[in-house]
Protein backbone atom coordinates (compact mmCIF):
# COMPACT_ATOMS: atom_id res chain seq x y z
CA UNK A 1 0.00 0.00 0.00
CA UNK A 2 1.05 3.33 -1.07
CA UNK A 3 1.65 6.35 1.40
CA UNK A 4 -1.38 8.17 -0.66
CA UNK A 5 -3.64 5.15 -0.56
CA UNK A 6 -2.81 5.21 3.05
CA UNK A 7 -3.63 8.81 3.86
CA UNK A 8 -6.41 8.38 1.47
CA UNK A 9 -8.47 5.41 3.60
CA UNK A 10 -7.25 7.19 7.13
CA UNK A 11 -9.87 10.63 5.40
CA UNK A 12 -12.69 8.30 4.49
CA UNK A 13 -12.93 6.21 7.66
CA UNK A 14 -12.57 10.01 9.50
CA UNK A 15 -15.11 11.31 6.83
CA UNK A 16 -17.62 8.58 7.63
CA UNK A 17 -17.11 8.74 11.65
CA UNK A 18 -17.63 12.07 11.13
CA UNK A 19 -21.13 12.35 9.48
CA UNK A 20 -22.57 9.06 11.93
CA UNK A 21 -21.49 12.00 14.31
CA UNK A 22 -23.42 14.71 13.13
CA UNK A 23 -26.43 12.90 12.27
CA UNK A 24 -26.42 11.77 15.73
CA UNK A 25 -26.01 15.14 17.13
CA UNK A 26 -28.47 16.26 14.99
CA UNK A 27 -31.08 13.72 15.81
CA UNK A 28 -30.15 14.25 19.64
CA UNK A 29 -30.59 18.33 19.17
CA UNK A 30 -34.09 17.30 17.36
CA UNK A 31 -35.28 15.55 20.22
CA UNK A 32 -34.75 18.04 22.94
CA UNK A 33 -35.87 20.61 20.70
CA UNK A 34 -39.35 18.55 20.14
CA UNK A 35 -39.15 18.11 24.03
CA UNK A 36 -38.78 21.40 25.08
CA UNK A 37 -41.70 22.73 22.41
CA UNK A 38 -44.64 20.40 23.97
CA UNK A 39 -46.78 22.26 25.99
CA UNK A 40 -48.78 20.80 28.99
CA UNK A 41 -51.84 20.04 26.65
CA UNK A 42 -49.65 17.91 24.42
CA UNK A 43 -47.79 15.54 27.68
CA UNK A 44 -51.50 15.41 29.31
CA UNK A 45 -53.56 13.83 26.86
CA UNK A 46 -51.18 11.74 25.04
CA UNK A 47 -49.19 8.79 26.19
CA UNK A 48 -46.73 8.97 23.68
CA UNK A 49 -45.85 12.80 24.46
CA UNK A 50 -46.15 12.14 28.28
CA UNK A 51 -43.25 9.08 28.13
CA UNK A 52 -41.24 11.31 26.60
CA UNK A 53 -41.43 14.17 29.04
CA UNK A 54 -42.51 11.81 32.21
CA UNK A 55 -40.52 14.25 34.60
CA UNK A 56 -43.56 17.27 33.89
CA UNK A 57 -46.32 14.77 33.62
CA UNK A 58 -48.26 15.97 36.94
CA UNK A 59 -51.85 15.45 34.80
CA UNK A 60 -53.00 12.81 32.40
CA UNK A 61 -55.97 13.00 30.64
CA UNK A 62 -56.74 10.32 29.16
CA UNK A 63 -60.79 9.61 29.02
CA UNK A 64 -62.71 8.30 26.60
CA UNK A 65 -59.43 7.28 24.60
CA UNK A 66 -60.74 4.02 23.76
CA UNK A 67 -57.34 1.91 25.69
CA UNK A 68 -57.66 -1.68 26.11
CA UNK A 69 -54.66 -1.47 28.41
CA UNK A 70 -53.16 1.03 30.91
CA UNK A 71 -49.05 0.67 29.66
CA UNK A 72 -46.67 -0.22 32.48
CA UNK A 73 -44.07 2.24 31.12
CA UNK A 74 -46.03 5.22 32.57
CA UNK A 75 -45.14 4.35 35.93
CA UNK A 76 -42.34 6.66 34.83
CA UNK A 77 -44.29 9.59 35.48
CA UNK A 78 -43.55 9.93 39.02
CA UNK A 79 -44.52 13.13 39.31
CA UNK A 80 -48.08 12.58 38.22
CA UNK A 81 -50.98 13.82 40.82
CA UNK A 82 -54.31 13.64 38.99
CA UNK A 83 -54.93 10.61 36.60
CA UNK A 84 -58.17 10.43 34.38
CA UNK A 85 -59.22 7.42 33.00
CA UNK A 86 -63.23 8.05 32.57
CA UNK A 87 -64.93 6.26 29.80
CA UNK A 88 -62.38 3.35 28.98
CA UNK A 89 -64.54 0.25 29.49
CA UNK A 90 -62.25 -2.24 28.13
CA UNK A 91 -59.18 -1.81 30.48
CA UNK A 92 -58.24 -4.76 32.57
CA UNK A 93 -58.11 -2.85 35.97
CA UNK A 94 -57.18 -5.48 38.59
CA UNK A 95 -54.39 -5.31 36.22
CA UNK A 96 -53.98 -1.34 35.36
CA UNK A 97 -53.72 -0.71 39.37
CA UNK A 98 -50.61 -2.84 39.64
CA UNK A 99 -49.14 0.38 37.60
CA UNK A 100 -51.70 3.20 38.84
CA UNK A 101 -50.42 2.06 42.79
CA UNK A 102 -46.95 3.25 41.52
CA UNK A 103 -47.97 6.76 41.75
CA UNK A 104 -47.16 8.04 44.96
CA UNK A 105 -48.58 11.29 44.95
CA UNK A 106 -51.83 10.82 43.34
CA UNK A 107 -54.24 12.85 44.69
CA UNK A 108 -57.41 12.74 41.64
CA UNK A 109 -58.01 9.87 40.16
CA UNK A 110 -60.73 9.44 38.16
CA UNK A 111 -62.57 6.06 37.08
CA UNK A 112 -66.17 7.21 35.57
CA UNK A 113 -67.95 5.26 33.79
CA UNK A 114 -65.79 2.42 33.33
CA UNK A 115 -68.65 -0.83 33.65
CA UNK A 116 -66.80 -1.95 37.16
CA UNK A 117 -67.80 -4.59 38.99
CA UNK A 118 -65.33 -4.51 42.11
CA UNK A 119 -63.05 -1.64 42.98
CA UNK A 120 -59.75 -3.10 43.17
CA UNK A 121 -58.27 -3.82 46.94
CA UNK A 122 -55.08 -2.06 46.19
CA UNK A 123 -56.56 1.27 45.41
CA UNK A 124 -55.66 1.02 49.36
CA UNK A 125 -52.60 1.76 48.56
CA UNK A 126 -53.05 5.40 47.59
CA UNK A 127 -52.22 7.09 50.76
CA UNK A 128 -52.20 10.55 49.22
CA UNK A 129 -55.62 10.27 47.62
CA UNK A 130 -57.92 13.15 47.94
CA UNK A 131 -60.55 12.95 44.90
CA UNK A 132 -62.26 9.50 43.42
CA UNK A 133 -64.57 9.19 40.89
CA UNK A 134 -66.27 5.74 40.75
CA UNK A 135 -69.65 7.32 38.78
CA UNK A 136 -71.80 5.51 36.39
CA UNK A 137 -70.51 2.70 37.72
CA UNK A 138 -73.62 0.70 38.91
CA UNK A 139 -72.84 -2.86 39.10
CA UNK A 140 -70.50 -1.80 42.00
CA UNK A 141 -71.12 -3.32 45.34
CA UNK A 142 -71.39 0.11 47.48
CA UNK A 143 -71.30 -1.32 51.07
CA UNK A 144 -67.94 -3.03 50.12
CA UNK A 145 -66.47 -0.15 48.19
CA UNK A 146 -66.85 1.95 51.62
CA UNK A 147 -65.27 -0.66 53.22
CA UNK A 148 -62.01 -0.61 50.90
CA UNK A 149 -61.95 3.42 51.05
CA UNK A 150 -62.32 3.68 54.81
CA UNK A 151 -58.26 2.74 54.31
CA UNK A 152 -57.60 5.72 52.38
CA UNK A 153 -56.76 8.72 55.32
CA UNK A 154 -57.31 11.50 52.97
CA UNK A 155 -59.93 10.62 50.42
CA UNK A 156 -61.52 14.20 51.25
CA UNK A 157 -63.85 14.01 47.95
CA UNK A 158 -65.87 10.96 46.22
CA UNK A 159 -68.14 11.67 43.25
CA UNK A 160 -70.80 8.31 43.06
CA UNK A 161 -73.77 10.15 40.87
CA UNK A 162 -75.49 8.39 38.14
CA UNK A 163 -75.37 4.80 40.15
CA UNK A 164 -78.75 4.07 40.63
CA UNK A 165 -78.57 4.24 44.07
CA UNK A 166 -81.49 3.93 46.40
CA UNK A 167 -80.05 3.78 49.59
CA UNK A 168 -76.31 4.41 51.35
CA UNK A 169 -74.70 1.94 52.97
CA UNK A 170 -74.22 2.64 56.87
CA UNK A 171 -70.38 2.00 56.50
CA UNK A 172 -69.56 5.27 54.37
CA UNK A 173 -70.22 7.53 57.58
CA UNK A 174 -67.05 5.41 57.64
CA UNK A 175 -64.35 7.17 55.36
CA UNK A 176 -62.25 9.31 57.89
CA UNK A 177 -61.90 12.74 55.82
CA UNK A 178 -64.82 12.86 53.76
CA UNK A 179 -65.56 16.47 53.17
CA UNK A 180 -67.65 16.67 49.73
CA UNK A 181 -69.89 13.90 48.77
CA UNK A 182 -71.37 13.65 45.31
CA UNK A 183 -74.81 12.01 44.90
CA UNK A 184 -76.28 13.15 41.96
CA UNK A 185 -78.55 11.83 39.84
CA UNK A 186 -79.66 8.50 41.86
CA UNK A 187 -82.63 7.08 43.30
CA UNK A 188 -82.01 7.86 46.97
CA UNK A 189 -84.76 9.21 49.36
CA UNK A 190 -82.88 10.27 51.78
CA UNK A 191 -79.25 9.93 53.82
CA UNK A 192 -78.21 7.41 56.42
CA UNK A 193 -78.39 8.86 60.14
CA UNK A 194 -74.50 7.38 60.12
CA UNK A 195 -73.39 10.36 58.32
CA UNK A 196 -73.85 12.50 61.87
CA UNK A 197 -70.18 10.64 62.82
CA UNK A 198 -68.66 12.57 59.46
CA UNK A 199 -67.65 15.84 61.23
CA UNK A 200 -65.39 16.59 58.12
CA UNK A 201 -68.41 16.55 56.06
CA UNK A 202 -69.59 19.93 54.63
CA UNK A 203 -70.88 19.28 51.14
CA UNK A 204 -73.62 17.21 49.51
CA UNK A 205 -74.72 17.05 45.92
CA UNK A 206 -78.10 15.44 45.79
CA UNK A 207 -79.38 17.14 42.37
CA UNK A 208 -81.19 14.83 40.10
CA UNK A 209 -82.48 12.30 43.10
CA UNK A 210 -86.16 12.87 41.85
CA UNK A 211 -87.99 10.63 44.59
CA UNK A 212 -86.00 12.71 47.69
CA UNK A 213 -87.99 13.26 50.53
CA UNK A 214 -87.43 16.70 51.77
CA UNK A 215 -88.81 17.11 54.94
CA UNK A 216 -87.41 13.37 56.11
CA UNK A 217 -84.17 14.60 54.56
CA UNK A 218 -83.86 18.04 56.55
CA UNK A 219 -84.69 16.06 59.62
CA UNK A 220 -81.30 14.07 59.07
CA UNK A 221 -79.00 16.75 57.52
CA UNK A 222 -79.89 18.67 60.63
CA UNK A 223 -77.52 16.62 62.23
CA UNK A 224 -74.80 16.69 60.53
CA UNK A 225 -73.34 19.61 61.77
CA UNK A 226 -70.42 20.83 59.73
CA UNK A 227 -72.99 21.06 56.62
CA UNK A 228 -72.20 24.00 54.87
CA UNK A 229 -73.31 23.14 51.12
CA UNK A 230 -76.58 22.08 50.00
CA UNK A 231 -77.25 21.18 45.99
CA UNK A 232 -80.80 19.70 45.44
CA UNK A 233 -80.99 21.10 41.95
CA UNK A 234 -83.23 19.29 39.53
CA UNK A 235 -85.21 17.34 42.24
CA UNK A 236 -89.20 18.84 40.38
CA UNK A 237 -89.19 20.31 43.40
CA UNK A 238 -92.72 23.02 43.64
CA UNK A 239 -92.44 23.52 47.54
CA UNK A 240 -89.08 23.75 49.43
CA UNK A 241 -90.21 22.57 52.86
CA UNK A 242 -89.97 25.20 56.03
CA UNK A 243 -88.40 22.44 57.56
CA UNK A 244 -85.04 23.74 56.13
CA UNK A 245 -84.96 25.58 58.94
CA UNK A 246 -83.07 22.65 60.82
CA UNK A 247 -79.98 23.51 58.78
CA UNK A 248 -78.65 26.44 60.90
CA UNK A 249 -74.65 26.17 59.46
CA UNK A 250 -75.94 26.00 56.20
CA UNK A 251 -73.85 28.81 53.55
CA UNK A 252 -74.25 27.93 50.04
CA UNK A 253 -77.68 26.29 48.93
CA UNK A 254 -78.86 25.10 45.65
CA UNK A 255 -82.49 25.04 44.59
CA UNK A 256 -82.34 25.75 40.55
CA UNK A 257 -83.86 24.26 37.79
CA UNK A 258 -86.72 22.97 40.06
CA UNK A 259 -90.27 24.03 39.73
CA UNK A 260 -90.51 26.37 42.27
CA UNK A 261 -93.07 29.38 42.49
CA UNK A 262 -92.38 30.50 46.17
CA UNK A 263 -89.51 30.58 49.01
CA UNK A 264 -90.35 29.32 52.32
CA UNK A 265 -89.49 32.21 55.07
CA UNK A 266 -87.31 30.14 57.05
CA UNK A 267 -84.98 30.98 54.25
CA UNK A 268 -84.97 34.21 56.14
CA UNK A 269 -83.65 32.38 59.13
CA UNK A 270 -80.37 30.61 58.20
CA UNK A 271 -77.78 33.24 60.06
CA UNK A 272 -75.03 31.86 58.02
CA UNK A 273 -76.56 31.41 54.29
CA UNK A 274 -74.22 33.75 51.67
CA UNK A 275 -75.21 32.13 48.25
CA UNK A 276 -78.72 31.34 47.35
CA UNK A 277 -78.88 29.73 43.77
CA UNK A 278 -82.82 29.68 42.69
CA UNK A 279 -82.62 30.40 38.63
CA UNK A 280 -84.76 28.20 36.13
CA UNK A 281 -87.96 28.08 38.39
CA UNK A 282 -91.23 28.99 38.02
CA UNK A 283 -90.75 32.41 40.04
CA UNK A 284 -92.25 35.23 39.47
CA UNK A 285 -89.49 38.15 38.94
CA UNK A 286 -91.09 40.80 41.25
CA UNK A 287 -91.83 38.20 43.62
CA UNK A 288 -87.51 37.11 43.82
CA UNK A 289 -86.87 40.91 44.06
CA UNK A 290 -88.96 41.27 47.15
CA UNK A 291 -87.44 38.24 48.08
CA UNK A 292 -83.73 39.58 47.99
CA UNK A 293 -84.55 42.39 50.41
CA UNK A 294 -84.85 39.84 52.98
CA UNK A 295 -81.38 38.73 52.61
CA UNK A 296 -79.47 41.48 52.61
CA UNK A 297 -76.48 39.30 53.30
CA UNK A 298 -77.00 36.62 51.17
CA UNK A 299 -75.83 36.77 47.05
CA UNK A 300 -79.16 35.02 45.67
CA UNK A 301 -78.87 34.20 41.90
CA UNK A 302 -81.88 34.26 39.96
CA UNK A 303 -81.05 34.41 36.67
CA UNK A 304 -78.05 32.45 34.57
CA UNK A 305 -77.40 28.59 34.52
CA UNK A 306 -78.67 25.94 31.68
CA UNK A 307 -82.24 24.66 31.71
Amino acid sequence: MTIKSYFFICFMLFFIFSCQETTKNKEETKENINKKELKPEDYQTSIENALSVPEKVDILRLGQKNLKSFPAELAKCKNLKSLYLGYNPEIDYEKAFDVIVQFENLEELQLTGNHLKKLPKKITALKKLKALWIDANNKLNWEEVFTILKDLPNLQEIFVGDNDIKKLPDNIADLPALEILNLERNELLTLPKSLEKSLKLQSINLSGNLNIKLIDLFQTLSQYKNLQVLQISENAMSILPEEIIALQNLEILWINNNRLKSLPNSLTKLPKLKNLYIFNNDLDSVYVENFKKQLPKTEVVSKGGMK
